[in-house]
């Protein structure tokens, strides 16, 4: 969202292209409406972090609505919202409900300039529908750590838009993070080998408690 929103590697290009642009064309952030798709641990934390740079968050999740309310965002439908966003954040998880959730007549709901990222799965967006509206100008850009096809063919249309920024689906690469993911599952696989494996680091806790496996 910032890589797009302050057109930062355009502008790297630029100028290690020998060029220096003075002219406007950065988005503020402020005020602007955010729409999270998908209000799980990684759409809670987008939230936090749009609220912060002052913007207006709307969450759209069918099954986690009173969540975002009780977090003080507003809480809507995807098409209800996709008019009135700014920035459309996708990070909910790719079901069959989801796959191609952003299709062209959902793009078409988009306001003008609006910029699309997905940090979800490649699958969740059609990706021939985003290349005709990046094309048409209908969009002011789309940012995709992930792709549908991984890495993209060389024919891939989405590789040929300046306001388009990919990266290899990467988000998660961080030293530390996985430090951190190392230690918790081995601190998680101790608790519970002794029974202390508290609730909140178990997905399925029917099968779990004394005597279970």
């Amino acid at each position: 969202m910032l890589a797009l929103a302050k057109r930062g590697p355009l502008l790297d290009r630029a100028v290690k292209g020998g060029r220096w642009p003075r002219e406007f064309g950065a988005v503020e952030l402020r005020d602007r409406t955010c729409l999270v798709v998908g209000y799980g641990a990684i759409g809670r934390r987008i939230a936090r972090l749009a609220a912060a740079f002052a913007m207006r968050v709307v969450v759209a999740d069918p099954h986690r609505g009173s969540d975002a309310a009780g977090d003080g965002h507003a809480a809507a439908s995807l098409d209800q919202a996709l008019p009135e966003a700014d920035f459309v954040i996708l990070a909910c998880a790719l079901t069959p409900t989801t796959r191609g959730l952003i299709d062209a007549a959902r793009l078409a709901r988009m306001r003008p300039n609006a910029f699309l990222v997905n940090v979800a799965r490649g699958a969740v967006v059609d990706e021939k529908a985003l290349a005709q509206a990046l094309a048409a100008g209908q969009l002011g850009g789309a940012g995709l750590d992930v792709l549908d096809t991984e890495p993209p063919l060389p024919g891939n249309p989405l590789l040929a838009f300046d306001n388009l920024v990919l990266t290899p689906h990467t988000a998660a690469f961080v030293e530390t993070a996985y430090d951190r993911m190392a230690v918790k599952a081995a601190k998680n696989v101790l608790a519970g080998l002794d029974g202390r494996l508290g609730p909140a680091d178990v997905v399925n806790p029917e099968v779990s408690g004394p005597g279970k496996v």
